[in-house]
Parts: structure tokens; C-alpha cells; sequence
């Protein structure tokens, strides 16, 4: 390198290339003016040049350290062609400085989902709080967490309905009545029973049938509890266990013939974003991970019911089989789990249904569930667990597993939901990958991920967990020594109190786990799992923290407008009579454009008619109640439903009822069995008086009063009775 140039250091990353002078970059010296080397200002009152390509040498001679005249000078006096040595103009990276109001987000929660949510902050650009903080703009919940503390302001990542409904018996009880009275719609849904209470009608359908039946534990995962029978008496223990409410169980007919794939059956594990309740408001993920049996599929006999690794999918069962393939190769299109994208190629090619078809029927089997659960989530928050929802609380958004099979029609099956599906991206080691150490002789990973960081349990100071530690290496020394009775007994009761304050460690993430030293980082469950955390914390888009602080510290001063749970209606509006307060203000979701992996479920045109005018009918039931009970009350008393019926014309007339005395009597005969015995009705109770004196209104008299089997159904009944209370009313 000629010196004249100067070091490489002071070159930097100045890029060496030569030019012939007079082609199209430099073809006309005397009308563009040659920029960068502009080392000495003219005196002439020439200006600054902007950056651009820097010439360090005509003809191999150095002219960098030359003003921009001279080097103009001795291009014109020297002949074509020539020779230029030139530096690409480079512009240097933008530092990423630390924004002065981010999003922060509190993690001090998160379990096996530690991993996933950092590397989505650090991808975001947020900042993490790893401490117990109820100040942050997300506050990161799972499983039972607490929700209460936060302002409207905050996002947190539980709506808490969902905890309950995602429960095996509980979705079946809302989603058996629609497939019974839209059964074309609802074919997505097997027939389910729920032991102890179905347990005389399963009976009946087992001894009719030759098929196979799979219970499962309302509560259960990762395959627990599962049991495959074809005889009623097979199931025998199970009802034992239910009705000594140990658990309940849901049975299901057992899905005989499923779709293949490389002869092994599969489920989807899809996921669903919903942001609110009402209005409800959801987002279908469209990626997800399909989860492959180890063992050849048969169909279902006496002597392979017991092989789970045929019949179950689930990961945590099929990881511990020697068959297990690990998720490896840039198409995810191989092993015992892969990408559902992937996978609808797979069928694409050998069935012809193409991915589009299926995300279509994925996404109106998604709606009409949503729709389904609608009335026991408003249920849920006006009489089970009261408390407001956004804006009058915080948002909340609930990342739902879709648990999905195909049948041998290619038809999309709900299995069931889960309102804490795993974000775990472990998968176990190839057994030839598994080393073996010579000191512990024990088998060894190549990669495991990072623990999330250790901290105190609230209340509890750093050092009394130090302190215990510190003991707990001293131990084993002492004993050595030799100790009497009475340090074995002190030492006793500090291995219980150390047992008990990990074991609460654990149990809140606190503690620096261990993973399993035969598992491995699953890049297949990192890319997807990833993706799906980021999006959706751009989708809730939460506010920044010092918008929160401001917020918050309002919020608190002023307390809350309003005691209703439900301030908004299905559009969207504020509906109550109180209007909101500043701390109060809404949050809407982002653009959905900005988050290409989701879909916006658009639930009136996907769903059912039925189910989704039922769910409109039944809020406004709701209203209705809320304004029966009267300020400050949970329930409504047989004085205030006589009012509401007289009001709507049920009472007198050409009324169901000739008089008041006969509504009367008829309310007395039916309240101690709809109020359990209390004072007045709770928003549950009063949906089924409501829905009994619909099948009345339908069958057009009192006595007898029609049932269920023979007459109208309780959804019907619910309808009929809101169109003609909420007619009258309007």
C-alpha cells in the first residue's frame, strides 16, 4: 500500500477499487463537482462538498491529501484514459442508543417461558425487569398468577376467564348444547361426556357401541391420566374417582381414523391471540407445530389400547421413546415435530387440500368455539370472580393452544384448549448425540438454555437464601465429624425450612433451574415460539413506562368510575351512565398489518348465525339484570323479575300469565331449586329461569311445562324470552 495513502487503520473500511476516468461515474468532471477530498477549504468561498466517493490516486499517483481544485486540475491536464483509485463511500452504522421512554416489561414471573419472552425483547428493543414490579407497561402472568394492582393503563398477560373455560369439562359443557342445536356447525366438536354427572348416559352409549372412548382429566396435561377402553366397565375406576370429586373427566369417542403422515399420527398445536372479551376480540397465529406418535398407527383393538406412543401425541409422552426424531433441517418437514406450514404442504402433495382450505376451516372452528364460551366468560366476570375489565382494568390478552386433528376427511377436530400452552423450546438429545462424562459418569447435552435469572422471593432478603446455602455445603462436613442428636435435629429442621423455601422458589420461578442434561435447544420451537410472543406483544401495543407511571399514579388517586365489569358493548362503545375517568383510557390494538403472522378473526361472518346472535341476546340479558338488581346488587329478587315481566307483557292479557298471583306461584314453585336456597338470582341462575319461561312462551302454556327432550331447548327458550323482554323493553 502506497504510504502516501496513509495506514489501513486510518483507511478504515475504505473499499479499494479501481476506475477508468471518463465512463459513466465520472463522465463529465466539468459539470459535477468531485466530492470528499476536501482537506483544505478554498479560499475562494467554495462550500462544503457532501460525502461521496473519495479519489486517492489518478494514475497510480496519490492525490488524497489534495483540495478538491488541484485534484480537479490534474484530471483535466492528464490524457485519457485514467486510471482513479477510489473509495467507496461507506456510512457508518447508527449506534442503537437506549431509548429514553421504553416499553418495559416485568418477568419476574415467567417460568418455562423465560427464554422466549427475553430473546422477543431484546428483538423489540425493550426493556426487562427482572425484579416483582407492578409498575412495568406488561406484566408477564401465567398459570394462577395474581391479576390484581394493575392500572387500565398496564397490559398483563392473563385474562382470567379463560383459566376456567379452557378446563376439559367446562368447554365441553359450553360447546355439547350448540352441537346438539346446530349440529352442521358444530361437527368440529366430538360428543363429550363429563364424569360423575354424564356417567348414566355414557353407559348407555358404550354398551351400544362398538367404538373406542378416551378420558382424560378435566385438569390433566402432558398426556397424564388418559385412559382407552371399550367396555363400560373398563371406566369403572374413573367414575369411582369423579364421584368422590377427586377430578372430574371428560370422555370423548376416540377418533379411530385420523389423518397419516409418513404412517404415524399427528396433532396440530395452533394459537390463538384474544385481546378482549367484550367485544371480543381474537387473532389466529397462523404457524404452529405439528406433534407425531413414535410408533406406527393401528387402528384401535384390545391389544395395542395400552401403547401410548401410538395413540397419544403428546410431546411429553412421545419424548421419552426411543423413536423420537429430533426437529432438525431448514424446512421443518422431518421428525417427530415440525411446522404446521410444513406439514399442510405435506398433505397439500399427497391428499390435494391446499393450506388455504384448511386455515379457512381452522379459523371458523376457532370463531364458533369463541362464540360458544362467550356467555360463561360474561357469566364468569359478573358472578363468579367479579372484577372490571379494560378499560375500567387493566388489559389483558390470553395466548390460547389450540390442540387440532385431522380426520381421515381432512377435517379439523378440536381436541381441546389450553390457556397455558408450553413455551418451552427443549427438545430431548439424539441418543448418539448424548456424550458420556467420565467424572459424574452421567450423560451430558451439548446446549441447554440459559435459567431465568434468580431472585428473592417477596419478602424474603438475599441474604437469609445465601445463608442456607452457605449451610446447606457446610452439612456435610459436620456430620462427618461426627453430631448429636440434638444438631441432627436442628440440621433436620433446616433441610425443611431450606425444602420448603425452594420448593415456594420454584413455584414462582424464582430459582435457578436446571434443565435436564438429556435435553437441547429445539431451534423448531424457538423460530415458532419466538415469532409468536413478539407479535403478540406488538399486537396488545402497551404503553410507555412513562406514560404508565403518569397513568397509574392518576389511576390511584381517583379510584375506578364505575363497579360495573363490563363498561364497553360489542362495538366497542362505553355504555355505562358514568363517563370514564383520564386514568381510564382506552387501549386499542395494533394495526394488524404490523404483525404479518396473525389473522383477524372476523367472528360474525365466520361463526354460526345461531351462537352468534345468541352471545349478542345474552349481554344484553346481562344489561338487563344489572339494571333489575338495582345499585349495588348481585342479585335479583322474585319482586323485581315480577316487575320485568309485567313490564314485558308476560303477566296479564294475552299474557303467559292470566294475573300477577299465577307468576307468583309459579315463581314460587321453581325459585328454591333456581336460587339454591339464596335470596335472589345471580346472573346464571337468572339464564335458566329465563330460558324455562322461553320454552314456555314457545309451547304457549304453563301446564304441563315442556322438557328439554321433547320441547324446545334452553338455548331456544334464552331467545325467545330476551327477543320478547328486550322488544317490549326497546
Amino acid at each position: 500500500m502506497d504510504p502516501d495513502w496513509g495506514t489501513a487503520e486510518e483507511l478504515g473500511e475504505c473499499l479499494w477499487q479501481p476506475h477508468v476516468y471518463g465512463t459513466s461515474l465520472l463522465s463529465a468532471p466539468e459539470e459535477a463537482e468531485i466530492e470528499g477530498n476536501d482537506s483544505e477549504q478554498e479560499s475562494d468561498g467554495e462550500a462544503d462538498m457532501a460525502p461521496g466517493f473519495l479519489i486517492l490516486s489518478v494514475n497510480e499517483k496519490a492525490v488524497s491529501h489534495l483540495p478538491n481544485s488541484e485534484i480537479k486540475q490534474c484530471l483535466d491536464e492528464e490524457p485519457l484514459p485514467v486510471l482513479l483509485g477510489l473509495a467507496l463511500p461507506t456510512a457508518e452504522p447508527k449506534r442503537r442508543g437506549r431509548k429514553r421512554n421504553p416499553v418495559t416489561i416485568c418477568t419476574a414471573r415467567c417460568r418455562g417461558s423465560y427464554r422466549v419472552v427475553r430473546e422477543a425483547l431484546e428483538h423489540l428493543g425493550w426493556r426487562e425487569v427482572q425484579a416483582e414490579s407492578r409498575d412495568t407497561s406488561v406484566v408477564w402472568l401465567e398459570h394462577a398468577d395474581p391479576t390484581s394492582g394493575l392500572a387500565p393503563v398496564q397490559t398483563m398477560s392473563r385474562i382470567d376467564a379463560f383459566l376456567s373455560f379452557c378446563r376439559k369439562s367446562r368447554l365441553a359443557q359450553c360447546l355439547n348444547p350448540w352441537l346438539e342445536e346446530v349440529p352442521n356447525e358444530f361437527d368440529f366438536w366430538p360428543k363429550s361426556w363429563v364424569l360423575p354427572y354424564d356417567a348414566a348416559e355414557l353407559e348407555v352409549a358404550m354398551t351400544k357401541s362398538k367404538d373406542t372412548f378416551i378420558a382424560k382429566p378435566s385438569a390433566g396435561s402432558q398426556g397424564k391420566g388418559i385412559v382407552l377402553a371399550r367396555k363400560w366397565k373398563d371406566f369403572a375406576d374413573l367414575v369411582q374417582k369423579s364421584k368422590g370429586l377427586v377430578c372430574e373427566y371428560v370422555v370423548q369417542r376416540y377418533i379411530a381414523h385420523p389423518c397419516l403422515l409418513d404412517g404415524l399420527k399427528f396433532d396440530l398445536r395452533l394459537y390463538m391471540v384474544v385481546t378482549s372479551v367484550v367485544p371480543l376480540r381474537a387473532y389466529l397465529f397462523k404457524e404452529g407445530l405439528a406433534r407425531f406418535c413414535t410408533v406406527p398407527y393401528q387402528p384401535p383393538k384390545e391389544g395395542n389400547l395400552q401403547d401410548a406412543c401410538m395413540h397419544l401425541t403428546n410431546f411429553a409422552v412421545n419424548a421419552k421413546s426411543q423413536g423420537y426424531q429430533t426437529a432438525d433441517g431448514l424446512h421443518h418437514d422431518e421428525g417427530s415435530k415440525r411446522s404446521v406450514s410444513a406439514v399442510f404442504k405435506q398433505i397439500q402433495q399427497e391428499y390435494g387440500t391446499t393450506p388455504e382450505a384448511l386455515w379457512q376451516t381452522i379459523a371458523q372452528l376457532s370463531a364458533n368455539t369463541l362464540q360458544a364460551l362467550r356467555p360463561g366468560l360474561v357469566e364468569f366476570y359478573a358472578h363468579e370472580k367479579p372484577m372490571p375489565l379494560h378499560p375500567l382494568g387493566a388489559k389483558g390478552f390470553q395466548i390460547i393452544g389450540l390442540d387440532v386433528m385431522l380426520d381421515g376427511e381432512l377435517k379439523p377436530m378440536l381436541l381441546e384448549l389450553n390457556a397455558n400452552p408450553s413455551l418451552s423450546v427443549m427438545q430431548p438429545v439424539p441418543k448418539e448425540d448424548v456424550t458420556e462424562n467420565p467424572e459424574s459418569h452421567e450423560p451430558t447435552a451439548a446446549e441447554s438454555p440459559p435459567p431465568p435469572p434468580q431472585q428473592p422471593l417477596p419478602g424474603t432478603p438475599e441474604r437469609g437464601a445465601s445463608r442456607a446455602s452457605s449451610h446447606s455445603q457446610a452439612r456435610p462436613a459436620s456430620r462427618s465429624r461426627g453430631s448429636t442428636p440434638g444438631n441432627m435435629a436442628t440440621l433436620a429442621a433446616q433441610d425443611r425450612r431450606t425444602s420448603l423455601r425452594k420448593s415456594s422458589r420454584q413455584r414462582l420461578g424464582m430459582v435457578d433451574r436446571k434443565p435436564s442434561k438429556e435435553t437441547q435447544l429445539s431451534g423448531l420451537d424457538l423460530e415458532i415460539k419466538r415469532a409468536l410472543v413478539t407479535q403478540t406483544l406488538l399486537l396488545v401495543k402497551p404503553a410507555s413506562q412513562v406514560k404508565v407511571a403518569r397513568l397509574r399514579k392518576l389511576w390511584r388517586q381517583e379510584g375506578p368510575s364505575s363497579q360495573e365489569t363490563l363498561p364497553l358493548d360489542d362495538s366497542g362503545l362505553w355504555v355505562l351512565p358514568t363517563k370514564p375517568s383520564k386514568a381510564e383510557k382506552l387501549c386499542p390494538d395494533a394495526d394488524p398489518e404490523t404483525c404479518p403472522a396473525f389473522e383477524v378473526l372476523d367472528l360474525p361472518s365466520l361463526a354460526s348465525e345461531e351462537v352468534v346472535e345468541y352471545a349478542e341476546l345474552h349481554l344484553q340479558l346481562y344489561r338487563l339484570w344489572c339494571r333489575a338488581c338495582g345499585l349495588s346488587q348481585d342479585s335479583l329478587g322474585q319482586a323485581g323479575l315480577l316487575k320485568l315481566l309485567e313490564r314485558a307483557g308476560l303477566i296479564g292479557g294475552a299474557g303467559l300469565f292470566p294475573d300477577r298471583v299465577s307468576g307468583q306461584l309459579w315463581l314460587a314453585r321453581v325459585w328454591r331449586d333456581a336460587t339454591d336456597g339464596n335470596f335472589g338470582l345471580s346472573l346464571p341462575q337468572f339464564v335458566l329461569v329465563a330460558g324455562r319461561l322461553g320454552r314456555l312462551l314457545l309451547a304457549g302454556c304453563v301446564d304441563p311445562e315442556p322438557s328439554e327432550e321433547d320441547g324446545p331447548s334452553q338455548i331456544q327458550g334464552v331467545e325467545a324470552f330476551a327477543k320478547q323482554v328486550l322488544g317490549t323493553s326497546a
